[in-house]
């Protein structure tokens, strides 16, 4: 009987190894996948708003929700309020579409020169950062692991 039971104890520590093992290699390829997206996508650079001269005043187009305000200055300051689309005039609304064209040519022609836009993997530095990250992840977690392995310590009956 106190072999089998030697045996069941064998079993479980390796049993346990190996679910440790696993459990470590899945959270740093889970890590190595966070630390890839980590880096800014070309469309957080944009900025937010558009502002346009207009003989009315200025027009603000916001750029995420597509929104317009009309704005005037008063007192050194630019005042909007919130207008929607079909309150503008055809001219106004011509102005602000050509300049956001115009805009948005420059922006691709920016990204297509930079490789940017085509490149979705990350450089040889990023790489190799995540990569540390990953390795001293490893090396900490498995001393943990090992660590469980180990006897717990007698204590000292006297």
């Amino acid at each position: 009987m106190k072999n089998r039971s030697g045996i069941a104890i064998a079993v479980a520590k390796e049993n346990k190894s190996k679910l440790i093992i696993r459990s470590a290699v899945l959270s740093a390829l889970t890590g190595l996948a966070l630390v890839w997206g980590m880096s800014p996508s070309p469309a957080q650079d944009m900025q937010r708003y558009s502002m346009e001269k207009t003989e009315a005043g200025i027009i603000r187009l916001d750029r995420q929700t597509g929104e317009f305000a009309l704005c005037k200055e008063q007192a050194g300051k630019i005042e909007c309020a919130e207008t929607k689309p079909a309150q503008l005039s055809n001219d106004e609304r011509t102005v602000l579409l050509e300049k956001q064209v115009a805009d948005l040519t420059a922006r691709i022609a920016k990204l297509e020169k930079s490789g940017v836009a085509n490149s979705t993997l990350p450089s040889e530095e990023e790489f190799e950062k995540g990569l540390g990250y990953m390795e001293r992840f490893m090396r900490s977690f498995m001393g943990v692991a090992k660590s469980l392995d180990e006897p717990a310590p007698v204590p000292n009956r006297t």
